[in-house]
């Protein structure tokens, strides 16, 4: 029980600290996109405030998949597959309301 709980936390709390570093390095992106590039990849974070919930949102979405399929068990799929459709047009809202890429391509 207490693997679960450390495993829920971290599925939850992963995703808001990598939130809360992005947002709180927002004004010295040149140190910190040296070391930590992949967070900030093609992002417009200098012109879209909302842009850096895609990380987070997206690792959020990953570590839930994860979760699904080891704790929700292969007799029930039927959870793990509204789940995730669930998931997926959620994080296609964001993209598409929010559209937090530097290249209209990628939006």
């Amino acid at each position: 029980m207490v693997t679960l709980a450390l495993l829920f936390g971290f599925v939850i709390g992963f995703p808001l600290a990598t939130y809360k570093f992005l947002k709180s390095k927002r004004g010295d992106l040149s140190t910190y996109q040296r070391r930590f590039g992949s967070l900030f990849l093609n992002l417009d974070v200098d012109n879209n405030p909302k842009a850096w919930l895609f990380t987070p949102l997206f690792l959020l979405r990953r570590f839930l998949f994860a979760f699904s399929l080891n704790f929700l068990g292969t007799p029930s799929t039927q959870p793990q597959i509204y789940g995730q459709i669930a998931m997926s047009f959620g994080l296609i809202y964001y993209l598409i309301t929010v559209k937090p890429f530097t290249e209209k391509v990628l939006n």
